[in-house]
C-alpha cells in the first residue's frame, strides 16, 4: 500500500530534522571554544565529509560522474576567481561569531551568544523547510517529463559538490586524499565510519606534511 506524498507529511517529517541540524551545529559551535583549534584534530574536515557521503549516496554511474565533474569545476574556478565563497567564510567565522566564552566575576568561563547570528541561523532553517515545502505544492501544477527528471535529480548532488569542491580539491594535499579516503570508505561503511575515516586521514596527512 502506497500513499502520496504530501506537504504535511513532509513538514512532520522536515522540520524536526531541520531542527536537529540547527540545535546539533549550535551546540557544536558552541563546545568549540572548549577544544581549541579543530583543525589539529582534523574536526574541522568532518562538516565536508558528511557532503561527501551524501553526494556517494547519489551516485548512479557515468551519468553522475559528468554532473559531478562539471559542478566541481564551476565551483573550483569560482572559489578561485570570485571575490569570497559565502559558505567557507561562515564556515570558518560561524563558531567565532555565534558563541564566544568570557571570564565570568567568579573567574570561570561564561557563555554569551550573539542574537543576530542566532536570529539568522533560525531564519535560514525556516527559509530551507519553506522553500521545500513550497516545492511539493507546486509540483501539483507541473507536468514532469524524463527528461525534466533527470534535469532535477541531477540537483542535489551537484548542489553538494559545489560545497566541497574547493575544500577537497584546492585547500591542501591532506584534504585531497582526506576526500579520496571518505569517498572510498563510504561505498562500503556508513556514515558515521566513513566520516571518521576522513578525519583521522586529513589530521594524520597534516602532521606529516606539516
Amino acid at each position: 500500500m502506497s500513499s502520496r506524498l504530501t506537504p504535511a507529511w513532509y513538514a512532520g517529517l522536515a522540520v524536526p530534522f531541520y531542527l536537529v541540524w540547527v540545535l546539533a551545529g549550535l551546540a557544536g559551535s558552541l563546545a568549540g571554544a572548549f577544544l581549541g583549534d579543530p583543525k589539529a584534530l582534523g574536526l574541522d574536515f568532518a562538516f565536508p565529509a558528511v557532503f561527501i557521503v551524501l553526494v556517494m549516496g547519489f551516485w548512479k554511474g557515468r551519468e553522475t560522474g559528468t554532473v559531478l565533474a562539471a559542478s566541481a569545476a564551476a565551483a573550483v574556478l569560482a572559489h578561485q576567481f570570485l571575490p569570497g565563497v559565502l559558505v567557507h567564510r561562515s564556515r570558518r567565522g560561524g563558531g567565532r561569531h555565534c558563541g564566544s566564552l568570557h571570564r565570568g566575576t567568579s573567574g570561570g568561563p561564561r557563555m554569551t551568544l550573539d542574537p543576530h547570528t542566532l536570529l539568522a541561523i533560525v531564519a535560514m532553517a525556516v527559509a530551507t523547510v519553506l522553500t521545500r515545502i513550497g516545492g511539493l505544492v507546486l509540483i501539483r501544477f507541473v507536468t514532469i517529463g524524463p527528461k525534466q527528471k533527470r534535469a532535477l535529480e541531477a540537483i542535489p548532488p551537484a548542489v553538494l559538490m559545489a560545497v566541497i569542491a574547493p575544500t577537497a580539491l584546492v585547500t591542501g594535499p591532506a584534504e585531497t586524499l582526506a576526500t579520496l579516503a571518505t569517498a572510498l570508505v563510504a561505498t562500503r561503511l556508513p556514515l558515521l565510519a566513513a566520516v571518521a575515516a576522513g578525519v583521522i586521514v586529513v589530521a594524520v596527512v597534516r602532521v606529516f606534511v606539516a
